[in-house]
């Protein structure tokens, strides 16, 4: 339209031009399913406490449910695939993704670390995350820190909800909101929901940015990565 700008990110992104096959109904049946295995799952978090071991299957089995859950409804009752919640090769490189996501990721983990001192560079980093990923292979909470988390949660808050929501509202709102719900989710305490905020818009404007939801999955493993690494590493003296 003459004489009107275009949304700001509106004009840098590569909109996906098909339609989301999911409705509000979906939305709400997903998100109930989610809030329920949450309810459970924290008390069996709870119980398990005292077993290392099946307290961290228990969370791996939760970080499961999470991406499973809006898969399988999809899949079931919408005939979509997983290419309609963004496991597509979108409009980056491989290379070009995996960069982007691996630096953007291991950048914001140092800092959100730098609001309690502790920052090192991203060489440092990456040997740090190698340190931890070989004194550590096998471990159940690893594994859903840093696979299960970034799929399930990607699939659930970007493939899922954000497609949704983008097609509606505009990209603008659609990153916004999406953000704000993801916050919402993962927030403990009062002083984590920006950090919470700002990591799903970065995490959701990669996706918009790339077409590909692998990006955006990459970003946030390498950021509980970083987070983990580095957390441990100060914890040691290291």
């Amino acid at each position: 339209m003459t004489g009107m700008s275009k949304p700001v990110l509106s004009s840098i992104v590569k909109m996906d031009p098909r339609p989301c096959k999911w409705n509000i109904y979906d939305v709400c049946m997903v998100m109930l399913i989610m809030i329920g295995t949450q309810i459970i799952g924290y008390k069996l978090l709870h119980l398990t406490k005292a077993n290392e071991i099946v307290h961290d299957l228990v969370d791996a089995f939760l970080h499961m449910i999470l991406g499973v859950a809006p898969l399988g409804w999809v899949w079931l009752f919408r005939k979509a695939t997983p290419r309609d919640l963004g496991f597509r090769r979108g409009h980056w490189s491989i290379a070009k993704g995996t960069g982007i996501a691996a630096v953007t990721g291991m950048c914001c983990g140092n800092a959100f670390l730098a609001l309690e001192g502790k920052i090192v560079s991203i060489v440092i980093t990456i040997i740090l995350i190698l340190r931890t990923i070989v004194i550590t292979p096998g471990s159940p909470a690893l594994l859903a820190l840093w696979v299960l988390a970034p799929v399930s949660e990607e699939i659930l808050d970007r493939g899922f909800l954000y497609a949704y929501l983008r097609p509606r509202i505009g990209v603008t709102l659609g990153l916004l909101l999406q953000a704000a719900i993801c916050g919402v989710c993962h927030w403990t305490k009062l002083d984590q929901y920006p950090t919470m905020f700002v990591m799903a818009l970065v995490f959701g404007l990669l996706y918009e940015l790339s077409g590909s939801l692998y990006p955006s999955i990459i970003c946030h493993s390498l950021y509980n990565m970083t987070v983990v690494a580095i957390t441990a590493a100060s914890k040691l003296g290291l």
